[in-house]
């Protein structure tokens, strides 16, 4: 339950962790529109600064300021 973390700076879920924080279906992460509602809401939900979802082989999704997210790729 990521709402143990309220008001932290940074708070780093794995996708498969966020998923269930969000209450979607296993891997609906890798559709980029599900990711991004998502991933604001649950930034919100916790009330902290960044979120950063790490997503195994297709990297990362950082959230921060309303409106505002990135992908970091996975660099080998």
């Amino acid at each position: 339950d990521l709402r143990q973390f309220v008001g932290a700076t940074v708070v780093t879920p794995n996708q498969p962790e966020a998923e269930a924080n969000c209450g979607v279906e296993p891997n609906a992460f890798s559709d980029p529109v599900l990711l991004r509602m998502h991933g604001a809401r649950l930034l919100d939900a916790i009330q902290t600064q960044s979120l950063l979802i790490t997503r195994g082989g297709e990297g990362m999704t950082l959230f921060g300021p309303p409106g505002c997210s990135c992908d970091i790729p996975v660099f080998n």
